[in-house]
């Protein structure tokens, strides 16, 4: 009988512990902070515990190595939701201002097309190079 409650107790301990019941943690221990330069350069202070947290993309607050979070999902901003970084051109989509101040006509990625150039303007007959079609959907023959 005595071997059983020792099972018993070990596991018990185990549960205890694994669940971090007098607030042990099993792991890596957590960054300590009192500010955002405390933390590594992708984590964030969360000041009313002390420890250094992921940073959140989308939830409107720039932290840690954001560019942007204007905490919306709009694509056509200045800033990507996804990845919270500025808007450019050549990024595969149409931005009227993109994150760097400049206004695109069309963004066909950093390639361009036969329609968009590299430059984010639509192409047409007589900017120097023979498109079919071009920007304005015209074959061309100038």
């Amino acid at each position: 009988m005595r071997d059983r409650e020792l099972l018993i107790i070990g596991v018990i301990l185990v549960v205890v512990l694994s669940l971090g019941v007098f607030g042990l943690q099993i792991g890596p221990a957590p960054d300590f902070c009192v500010r955002d330069s405390d933390c590594p350069a992708d984590k964030t202070c969360d000041i009313n515990n002390g420890v250094c947290v992921d940073t959140v993309c989308g939830d409107g607050v720039r932290e840690g190595l954001e560019d942007c979070d204007d905490g919306n999902t709009d694509n056509t901003d200045r800033c990507n939701p996804v990845v919270c970084t500025l808007t450019s051109c050549g990024d595969g989509v149409t931005q009227s201002l993109n994150g760097n101040e400049g206004s695109e006509d069309c963004d066909d990625g950093p390639s361009g097309s036969t329609r968009c150039t590299t430059t984010c303007e639509l192409t047409f007959c007589g900017d120097g190079t023979t498109q079919s079609p071009n920007g304005a959907g015209f074959a061309e023959q100038c």
